[in-house]
């Protein structure tokens, strides 16, 4: 298991682990709210919340308000965790770039169709320093030149033909529904 596996795993471990705790408390506080439906009460003070703090929350606490809040919160809940998961995966990709560039840079040299962006001119190197950074750099320019493709698929025949790694298209095709 690679050092970027272990990172990309933890973080999506954290990331269920937060959306688990997220789902349950808008579960229990919808729970509470249509359990106290029409009290007469806004939702914030339903939730024994205090009303000065929770602006927002300062809405009836009757049927059709219960279930647009609630829904937004869910909706919103799941759009940033595809936004999350797709930052997790991008680090996850460049940081296997960066990983596979160390072991042996001269593999994905064929990964960079930009032309303009395959050269690093001596001001970019004396800014960069030192080899690390370099390495760094020039990892990045690979991973640019991977976002550029526009069709998942495409992306994907690209990193597998530019690592050399033998995949059978079965796991292929299972990958892209994850993608």
């Amino acid at each position: 298991m690679t050092k970027s596996f272990q990172i990309f795993d933890g973080k999506i471990r954290s990331l269920k682990q937060h959306l688990q705790l997220i789902d349950l408390s808008l579960t229990l506080a919808c729970k509470c709210c249509n359990k106290e439906k029409d009290n007469g009460k806004n939702i914030a003070t339903t939730l024994h919340a205090v009303s000065g703090t929770h602006l927002q929350l300062n809405i009836p606490n009757k049927t059709t308000d219960i279930k647009r809040t609630f829904a937004y919160s869910r909706r919103k809940l799941n759009e940033q965790a595809i936004i999350e998961l797709y930052r997790l995966f991008s680090d996850y990709i460049s940081n296997i770039v960066s990983e596979l560039f160390k072991n042996n840079p001269y593999q994905l040299f064929g990964a960079i169709t930009d032309k303009n962006e395959r050269a690093l001119f001596y001001h970019e190197i004396i800014q960069l320093s030192s080899y690390d950074a370099i390495i760094e750099e020039i990892s990045k320019r690979i991973y640019r030149s991977f976002e550029k493709q526009r069709s998942t698929p495409k992306l994907l025949e690209k990193i597998i033909s530019t690592t050399k790694v033998s995949i059978s298209n079965e796991i292929k095709k299972d990958a892209l529904l994850y993608l």
